[in-house]
């Protein structure tokens, strides 16, 4: 016989709870893995950030009237940002939003290619914003995950232009 519960019985049975505990299991699998992208470790995040640095730097350029230079260590995958000073030499440049970037583990750059240094697979590469507003026309090569990518920089405007798949230059 099955007894009814009285007026000050209250409460969840073990079915209820195991239910809820599922259901909530199932939804953290579907949303848990698109929230990773929310959090910086995917190329879309780590590409938008690289292009808002790169117009950055070539209005920046343009409107302090100097040199700048981004500088890619491809072996510690960490780009950095520099000025040419008074007497010849690059020294940090830094601003409210021009920092070192450490790219996220998952993104690796894989070579730069610019028209002053050529193809560069290991060490230092640069990129170069000149005080006439003009960036140095360059193409990064990115990996996620083994898909490549690749983010092409123009001269004259500074512009990007992001593509799937490993692109070489004309």
């Amino acid at each position: 016989m099955r007894e009814r519960r009285k007026r000050g019985d209250s409460g969840f049975t073990l079915i209820e709870i195991a239910l809820v505990v599922l259901i909530i299991g199932l939804i953290a699998l579907i949303v848990l893995p698109r929230m990773a992208g929310l959090s910086g470790g995917n190329l879309k995040t780590a590409v938008r950030h690289l292009t808002g640095t790169i117009q950055t730097l070539r209005d920046e350029a343009e409107s302090r009237q100097i040199l700048l230079r981004l500088g890619f260590d491809l072996s510690s995958q960490q780009y950095d940002v520099s000025a040419l000073s008074e007497n010849g030499e690059f020294k940090t440049y830094h601003t409210e939003t021009l920092n070192k970037v450490q790219l996220p583990p998952r993104i690796r750059l894989k070579d730069v290619v610019t028209l002053k240094q050529g193809k560069v697979t290991e060490g230092m590469a640069y990129i170069f914003f000149y005080p006439a507003g003009r960036a140095e026309k360059a193409t990064l090569h990115f990996e996620e995950g083994g898909r490549p990518a690749t983010f092409q920089v123009a001269s004259l405007s500074g512009k990007v232009k992001w593509t799937d798949g490993y692109l070489e230059e004309p």
